[in-house]
């Protein structure tokens, strides 16, 4: 899942995708039905992410009905708001309609984008006046700009104003794309910065490597020297031995002749 995470991070959402997989599959062999929710809601985001809605409302809805209980309200939070996404982009807002009338306590734990889907709801509803106060609302409780032009170009496009819309779209697009880019500058850059460190490291670790075989080699070349120095001491006193003997040999003759 930590894998999954950092891939996610990077926008790699179809590699993100095969660990969050894999974890589910271990989850599910370990008959942890509290880490499958999260396996779940984990799958569900990255689908919303790689625009599969159909995929990322099955499993968001599996995450939420694993956590009915309500004993972990952060989590169904996040799932009821990577819901609501997903019928804004699909769009199904008869669904956002029903999550925000059954789930309206919950959502309220995020006003910065609480107030954004109460703008759509009531714009569903052709309640302008509503819409409108419920997006000053969410600039009130410092919405990112981002999301404030796209909810605007939402509100607007579902109560007919096509000018106002475009003109919040336009502006969320380059929002949106300025971030990314970004991003994108930034894992570029960590990438460079783990290859210069991955680089050094093996620049130290040969540099061990090679210490270390210099001083194995040196080490042998030791011992050989070693046994070479004591087979000749050994032979030498071999041929002492020997020539002390012959001497021995011709003193004792010559004490015999004499």
């Amino acid at each position: 899942r930590s894998k999954g995470e950092i891939y996610g991070a990077e926008y790699l959402f179809n590699n993100a995708l095969s660990e969050y997989l894999l974890a589910k599959k271990c989850f599910e062999a370990a008959g942890s039905e509290y880490y499958l929710s999260f396996s779940n809601y984990d799958i569900g985001r990255v689908y919303l992410s790689l625009q599969d809605f159909e995929m990322a409302e099955e499993h968001l809805k599996m995450a939420l009905e694993t956590n009915n209980d309500g004993t972990n309200k952060e989590l169904i939070t996040d799932i009821l708001y990577n819901l609501l996404d997903t019928y804004t982009s699909i769009p199904e807002y008869d669904k956002l309609v029903e999550i925000i009338e059954q789930y309206d306590d919950y959502l309220k734990r995020a006003p910065e984008i609480y107030y954004l889907y109460k703008a759509i709801y009531y714009a569903t509803l052709n309640d302008s006046n509503s819409a409108i106060a419920n997006i000053a609302l969410a600039e009130e409780n410092n919405c990112d700009t981002s999301s404030l032009d796209y909810t605007k170009y939402i509100v607007y496009s579902i109560l007919g104003k096509s000018d106002e819309a475009l003109q919040y779209i336009e502006k969320s697009v380059k929002r949106q794309n300025a971030q990314i880019l970004q991003s994108l500058e930034a894992s570029v850059l960590n990438m460079q910065v783990e290859q210069s460190i991955r680089e050094k490291l093996e620049i130290e670790m040969r540099g061990k490597y090679e210490k270390r075989m210099y001083i194995f080699i040196m080490v042998i070349i030791s011992i050989v020297l070693l046994c070479f120095t004591y087979i000749k001491i050994v032979r030498k006193k071999a041929e002492i031995e020997i020539l002390k003997s012959q001497v021995e040999g011709i003193l004792s003759d010559l004490d015999k002749q004499s």
